[in-house]
């Protein structure tokens, strides 16, 4: 399955997300805190960002984020891991695993508003950490949709062939951006359940987008 990828220049617009109060998860035990990113942090950031620097400045400004901007770095440097220069790419992991970019994350999808929930799965599958597997599975019982798909996405990132039941059961989401996710994941699994889960589907979906990926993710 391949993965949605954001262009460099909205990395930015990516740090300064609100959350949205309405919606929260359905397990949440408080609100995660808001991650926002400091002066020298969004300094870090646009050297980052900056193809006229040389690559070496830029991966070095990639490494002062994660340093000058503790948790709130989570959000650009697992945004950065999908794109950009392939050197890029690899300081923004190295980056996001100094701070544990992924309980950052996982703790935004449990607690955050909506919004937040959502772009935290997505970048969750950006990471694609399988210790994040477990969340996201909890994370298909979210209140909102745009989380469900966005979390049903990333599973299929991880691949996480453990996850494939709870997946199947989202087949009958009452949203087809939803269902459509979890096709496109269970096609990227691909075990002999996810098929199986996937020709049952195909008996009562109704969706004519989600019936062809449907088709496409068996052969």
């Amino acid at each position: 399955m391949s993965v949605s990828k954001t262009p460099l220049f909205f990395v930015a617009l990516l740090v300064g997300c609100s959350s949205t109060p309405a919606a929260q998860p359905t397990t949440a035990a408080e609100p995660a805190p808001k991650l926002v990113l400091g002066d020298d942090a969004r300094a870090q950031l646009a050297i980052a960002n900056d193809a006229e620097r040389s690559m070496e400045d830029r991966a070095d400004a990639i490494d002062r984020l994660a340093t000058v901007g503790g948790d709130a770095a989570a959000v650009p440097l697992a945004a950065m891991t999908v794109q950009g220069p392939v050197p890029l790419q690899s300081a923004a992991k190295k980056a996001a695993t100094k701070i544990d970019a992924t309980g950052v994350l996982v703790t935004q999808l449990q607690g955050a508003g909506t919004e937040d929930r959502a772009r935290a799965a997505l970048l969750l599958g950006y990471l694609a950490d399988p210790a994040s597997t477990n969340a996201l599975v909890a994370a298909l019982d979210d209140g909102d949709a745009s989380v469900r798909e966005a979390a049903a996405g990333a599973l299929g990132t991880l691949r996480a062939e453990s996850a494939t039941s709870e997946l199947a059961a989202r087949l009958n989401d009452t949203s087809p951006e939803v269902r459509a996710a979890v096709v496109q994941s269970l096609g990227a699994i691909g075990s002999p359940a996810a098929r199986i889960a996937l020709e049952r589907a195909k008996e009562d979906e109704k969706d004519e987008f989600v019936l062809l990926l449907i088709d496409k993710a068996l052969n």
